[in-house]
């Protein structure tokens, strides 16, 4: 395991580009020193945007120095975008904001549209699979894969990926006019239509880069308001202080509205509690 860069909770404490530097620096000096007591991994895997962990969009220098490295030592690359594909970001995959190519890409949820369906794509030079090896009784189910080839229609035809990149602006530019004026909201980041938020204490002390303490049981509490009010949020993160938001990437304008309002008065009340 390697840090990832994570500038508001910096695991280097530096945060910034700082931060993102001395992330690929180590991860290029650990597996380029053979007295390091690491041994070369098989391959490499991790999420352009990591989502369970509280919604944290990869630097593109950092993404970019991960590519360089995994290609100069001949380590396969593996990007998960379960999550962050599918256009979601704004692009079709999360990766590609930063213009690198992996070598094995892993796809799943939105590909099916609601049915079960996983796709691994991988580089030519990777396929080692004798003829019927990949066979199996539950594997290439129909009616999922016409779902997915319906998914792909409706999304190029659609033009969701520009739409989740435009309606991702605004969702994010209406949370940090909520955070300007929330004591509850420490960070507001994501790109496209995955997006976080994350609570903190606002009572506890600060660390030395200015980021309180997460509290899960603020995001908790902002969680039920905006189910009762109609409006089902996922927390996630460390101590699942993060509220996510990956609606639709064909919500309506009329549903952005709603969803801006219920999270409005959700916070406002919870700051209250919280003073």
């Amino acid at each position: 395991f390697f840090p990832y860069p994570y500038s508001y909770r910096c695991p280097f404490g530096l945060g910034g580009e700082a931060g993102t530097l001395a992330a690929g620096r180590y991860f290029e000096r650990v597996l380029n020193d053979v007295e390091s007591g690491i041994t070369k991994p098989a391959a490499v895997i991790l999420e352009a945007v990591q989502g369970e962990g509280g919604i944290i969009p990869a630097p593109h220098e950092w993404l970019r120095t991960i590519r360089r490295v995994t290609a100069e030592l001949e380590i396969p690359l593996i990007i998960d975008e379960i999550q962050a594909g599918i256009g979601r970001t704004g692009k079709f995959f999360a990766f590609e904001h930063a213009g690198i190519v992996p070598d094995v890409i892993v796809v799943s949820k939105a590909i099916g549209g609601s049915l079960p369906l996983a796709v691994l794509l991988y580089d030519e030079k990777l396929d080692t699979w004798n003829p019927g090896a990949h066979a199996g009784t539950f594997r290439g189910n129909q009616m999922a894969m016409a779902a997915g080839i319906t998914v792909l229609e409706v999304i190029e035809k659609e033009k969701l990926q520009a739409r989740s990149a435009r309606i991702g602006k605004e969702i994010l530019g209406e949370l940090n006019q909520i955070k300007s004026k929330s004591r509850i909201i420490g960070d507001v980041r994501g790109v496209g239509l995955m997006i976080g938020a994350e609570c903190i204490d606002p009572n506890s002390p600060a660390d030395h880069l200015g980021a309180k303490k997460g509290s899960g049981e603020i995001a908790r509490a902002v969680q039920k308001s905006c189910v009762e009010n109609g409006l089902i949020i996922e927390c996630g993160g460390r101590g699942g202080a993060v509220l996510r938001f990956m609606p639709p990437l064909n919500i309506t304008d009329d549903e952005v509205n709603i969803l801006l309002k219920i999270i409005r008065e959700s916070v406002l009340a919870a700051d209250l509690r919280n003073e």
